[in-house]
């Protein structure tokens, strides 16, 4: 189930998602079994999966999967950069010469929420950050294809504070931009909380951009990120299943 409001704020044009734990169970899933190498060959497989799917009911009342979405305006991409409010941020992928042509632009802040891990058990505790990561990987998608609609567009995240070659230094400027404090996200330093959160830009392309695009984009990598899950560069295996973002 997924709902969308409309925000009420400074900024004009922004919006909330909101979309429960279950119904991206199943991406979720799969994006935690392949965090943890859950392969058919695996011998412990069996084990992690009864143990791990067990904490996921005890912890999923604590997931709130929500959104905090601003549609911006085509004027805001530049050939290096893209500029929003008189605040630049770093978009390598826009030096490609042979990138089809930007038509849609999106700032978005997603959360899976302050996710509540049982005391007392380190395997719980590891459990437990990697479904934050498997959610938000899943809502990420899931915000990518609510945006597309079917309209034809190709959405792809470009990038955002702390990956690629944009400094984390820039998250409170991304937040002047889109309000994640309307989801309960806030910004300390150059951090996040609640951390299982992302912050990014969306690019939507008049058709799908090579693959070969966003493989490059890693060669400029300030490697800013407190982790990257999927880091082309370290695991190519992973990463030839599609570009995705970085996670926090």
């Amino acid at each position: 189930m997924r709902d969308w409001n409309e925000g009420v704020g400074e900024n004009e044009g922004e919006y909330t998602l909101t979309v429960s734990w279950s119904a991206l169970r199943d991406a979720a899933a799969a994006y935690f079994e392949r965090i943890c190498g859950l392969s058919e060959d695996n011998p412990k497989a069996g084990i992690i999966r009864r143990g791990s799917y067990a904490l996921l009911e005890e912890i999923a009342p604590s997931i709130d999967i929500r959104a905090r979405i601003r549609a911006l305006g085509r004027e805001c991409v530049g050939s290096e950069f893209l500029e929003v409010s008189g605040i630049r941020f770093p978009c390598c992928m826009l030096r490609e010469p042979e990138l089809p042509a930007v038509t849609e632009l999106y700032a978005v802040v997603i959360t899976a929420g302050d996710i509540a891990v049982p005391d007392g058990s380190m395997t719980a505790a590891l459990y437990g950050d990697l479904w934050g990561t498997a959610y938000v990987n899943a809502a990420s998608d899931f915000v990518r294809d609510a945006l597309e609609g079917g309209r034809g567009v190709c959405l792809r995240e470009g990038a955002g504070p702390g990956w690629y070659d944009m400094s984390a230094a820039l998250l409170p400027d991304f937040f002047r931009i889109v309000d994640g404090g309307k989801i309960g996200v806030a910004v300390t330093g150059n951090m996040m909380e609640p951390v299982k959160s992302v912050a990014c830009f969306y690019l939507g392309f008049e058709r799908e951009p090579r693959a070969d695009v966003f493989e490059r984009r890693c060669q400029y990598c300030l490697s800013e990120s407190r982790g990257c899950d999927f880091c082309k560069l370290r695991l190519t295996p992973i990463c030839n299943q599609g570009p995705k973002v970085k996670r926090f």
